[in-house]
């Protein structure tokens, strides 16, 4: 299994086996700090941020991977897309960018603007979403090709990162914690409901730190790390009788292959199992399993449902590579999940 890790200036190709640590296998200095990659087969394109430009980087030599030269833009590019030959790329100061892929090089369609900074950028198909703390939720039409249209838009609660589980975009921000139905986007006149958390409800906490949710989720590598190495089944009580008087409500620790384990205060703990996938990559499966939950609980799901929904959507994501491909939709999470 191949990762890809961003430093300074710099973009590296990292082997992942499960028999040994990660292992540094190349890198390439592509001039600025990378904030975003995306792939095309052997090809990595990669925003270079404050760099205002993409960084084309042909990986066919893993070893020794080579700058094939770099696309400039108008502003430091926050994001990047890729759908088919086509990349999309959020540029704070101008907008979103369509470019087509014509070989080593990249040929700018389109721009269109934006009323604030977007901090990322997704492409499904014929729509393109991007979000940001000021932009909020911008649904755009790409299936013209040479013409991007902006559909709608929703605000989004300030939020900087963000998670897709099928059609629900759940942020975390300054301002707090939201989600959103994006299919509720394309029209102006839909009614459309964003359950939101503000940031400021529980700041409790010492030695300057804070508590600032209802929900914790872990990985079981969490508890293996505390003193005594408690079970998950031993932790998550333990966990909960510390934390409830700081807001604390559900928690739950995710066991990878084997699935998870999720619980509500004053409720019995329940176990999901993992599902049989053909795995390609694992990254952003935690990411997914948090955005599936959250979305679960915001749309008033029971613990166990939405266990059963998160573990889904967090196996399906894995059949693909990199952190956002073959992220599943809904009708797909909920087949697997066995919720009708």
């Amino acid at each position: 299994m191949y990762n890809y890790l961003t430093s300074q200036g710099s973009l590296m190709t990292i082997l992942i086996d499960g028999s040994r640590s990660p292992v540094v296998e190349g890198s390439v200095t592509v001039g600025d700090e990378v904030v975003d990659v995306v792939l095309d087969g052997s090809t990595a394109y990669c925003a270079l941020g404050t760099g205002n430009g993409i960084a084309i980087v042909d990986l066919d030599d893993r070893d020794q991977p080579a700058l094939l030269g770099t696309h400039t833009l108008g502003g430091n590019v926050t994001s990047l897309a890729r759908d088919g030959d086509v990349i999309y790329a959020g540029v704070a100061g101008v907008g979103l960018v369509s470019l087509d892929i014509v070989g080593d090089t990249l040929e700018e369609v389109d721009t269109l603007a934006l009323a604030a900074e977007p901090a990322a950028v997704f492409a499904d198909g014929e729509r393109v979403y991007l979000v940001g703390p000021e932009l909020g939720l911008v649904v755009v039409d790409s299936s013209l090709g040479s013409d991007l249209i902006q559909i709608g838009s929703r605000a989004l609660n300030g939020s900087v990162g963000v998670a897709i589980a099928g059609a629900i975009f759940v942020g975390r921000g300054t301002q707090g914690f939201s989600s959103l139905d994006s299919s509720a986007c394309d029209s102006g006149g839909s009614l459309v409901t964003t359950s939101y958390i503000p940031a400021s409800a529980r700041t409790r906490g010492d030695a300057g730190t804070f508590w600032l949710t209802d929900v914790a989720i872990a990985s079981h590598t969490f508890p293996a790390g505390l003193p005594g190495a408690p079970s998950p089944e031993a932790f998550l009580p333990d966990l909960l009788a510390k934390l409830a008087p700081d807001g604390l409500r559900i928690a739950g620790v995710t066991l990878g292959r084997d699935g998870c384990l999720a619980v509500r205060d004053g409720e019995a703990p329940v176990r999901v199992p993992g599902h049989e996938v053909e795995v390609a990559d694992t990254t952003g499966a935690g990411d997914v399993f948090h955005a599936g939950f959250a979305a679960a609980l915001l749309e008033g799901e029971s613990v166990e449902a939405a266990a059963r929904f998160a573990n889904a959507a967090a196996a399906l994501k894995c059949r693909g590579r990199t952190g956002r491909a073959k992220l599943p939709d809904r009708e797909e999470i909920r087949a697997l999940a066995g919720l009708r």
